[in-house]
Formats: C-alpha cells, sequence, structure tokens
C-alpha cells in the first residue's frame, strides 16, 4: 500500500506542475459553460411567423385567445405584395389572408 500512495502522490506532483493540463481540466469547462451561457441567453423567438393579411376595407377581427399561441408570432400585413415578397423571401412561414 505504500508503494501505492508514493506513486499517487508522484502522479498528482506531475499533474499540478503542467500548467496546461490545469487550464485544460479546471478552467475550460468554466469558460465553455459562460460560452454557452451568453449564447443562449438572449429572448426565445417565435418557431414559426405567420403573416396575416387585412386590407382596409376587411374589419375582421381576431380573437385575442387566437392570437397568444406560444411558439407563433403573428404579424398584420396591409399590403398583399408585399405580404407575398415576405413569403417568397422566408421571412414569414405562412400567409393567412
Amino acid at each position: 500500500m505504500k508503494e501505492f500512495f508514493s506513486l499517487l502522490v508522484a502522479r498528482n506532483k506531475e499533474f499540478y506542475r503542467d500548467t496546461g493540463t490545469l487550464g485544460w481540466n479546471f478552467i475550460f469547462p468554466f469558460i465553455v459553460v459562460l460560452g454557452f451561457a451568453f449564447g443562449y441567453s438572449g429572448k426565445p423567438q417565435a418557431e414559426f411567423k405567420v403573416g396575416i393579411y387585412r386590407d382596409s376595407q376587411s374589419a375582421a377581427v381576431m380573437p385575442k385567445d387566437f392570437l397568444d399561441i406560444k411558439y407563433i408570432e403573428f404579424i398584420t400585413i396591409d399590403n398583399l405584395a408585399a405580404a407575398i415578397q415576405k413569403v417568397s423571401r422566408h421571412q414569414i412561414d405562412l400567409l393567412l389572408a
């Protein structure tokens, strides 16, 4: 048992003397965790964007409960040409007219 303990002490001293190993094993994991925390700390974006086309003559009103869905963001658009252009450029996922 004495040989095992002396080998353990020698290996630990060798480990602590190597500053590169200490950095990778103790400092680098904290840097990675902080990087991910910073990268994912923003406001969560909606999974889908839905454009609702309403011209000036239509007076249809959407119920508030319909517009309050967790993963869908609703955008009202007045110009049909602009709405079609947004769909073609993948700025919105769906257009309801």
